[in-house]
């Protein structure tokens, strides 16, 4: 049986934490792992239909992160569309849920789709609840803007 001294716990030690400290983010965090602090925090002025396609697009982008959503139309279901339920469509696809918008007259759009799309988005990438996204939700931009520091 080999003894250890204290001499050689304590090179053992080093090496390991030296090695902890050499490893890039991206090692730790896997890749295409971008940290909380690198991402860049926008907030979605308009969440009409041109509004949702644009999000649609930027929520998978992993150095964007949505803090806000702004509109001063709290929700309704007669935005005009491209194409029969095209937008509709295309969120029901997003969000996995073939129960999304169903009964619309139109594009199911404002605030109120905004945010819950933002937040089963990031909830479903977390495996958490809906209910445990943080997001600022505002009819009045300048509001938000004067609210919400983590905007640029």
């Amino acid at each position: 049986m080999s003894r250890v001294t204290r001499r050689s716990f304590l090179r053992t030690g080093t090496a390991i934490s030296a090695a902890a400290i050499v490893l890039p983010r991206h090692v730790l965090g896997g890749t295409n792992y971008v940290p909380p602090s690198e991402k860049i925090h926008i907030a979605y002025v308009g969440c009409g239909t041109q509004g949702m396609r644009q999000m649609l697009e930027a929520l998978p982008n992993p150095n964007i992160r949505v803090t806000a959503v702004c509109d001063p139309n709290t929700k309704s279901d007669d935005y005009p569309e491209w194409g029969f339920n095209e937008l509709n469509n295309n969120i029901k696809a997003f969000l996995d849920d073939q129960t999304w918008a169903q009964g619309a007259r139109g594009g199911l759009c404002g605030r109120e789709v905004g945010r819950d799309v933002v937040k089963r988005y990031y909830a479903k990438q977390s495996g958490g609840s809906p209910d445990d996204v943080p997001l600022g939700e505002y009819k009045d931009f300048r509001e938000m803007i004067e609210t919400h520091k983590d905007i640029p």
